[in-house]
């Protein structure tokens, strides 16, 4: 389910990977029902920076590169998405509580 997200939102994107945006990232992390707020999407990859696995030269993969804004940044890659997703919350978790009209 967490790879199928990473590949519909990098087709929606038009790109091989994932920009390192966290708005992206988390839109991605919604197809897997999943969820993470942006200042620790922010925080995991100023965290891991050094060690993501990417070219700098990442404006090749992007199908529509000059419409993007996200043409010079890095990316990232399936195992990179699946290691974020793996400590994400799932989204029920969230709802659930709140929407829960016997309480």
């Amino acid at each position: 389910m967490a790879a199928q997200g990473f590949f519909l939102a990098t087709k929606a994107l038009g790109c091989d990977n994932l920009p390192l945006d966290p708005r992206e990232i988390n839109r991605a992390m919604k197809y897997a029902d999943k969820t993470m707020s942006e200042k620790k999407i922010q925080a995991w990859v100023d965290r891991y920076f050094p060690m993501l696995y990417w070219k700098e030269d990442v404006s090749h993969s992007m199908k529509r590169a000059e419409k993007l804004e996200y043409a010079k940044l890095p990316q990232l890659y399936p195992h990179e998405f699946l290691y974020l997703i793996s400590n994400a919350v799932s989204r029920l978790d969230y709802v659930l509580p709140i929407s829960n009209p016997a309480e």
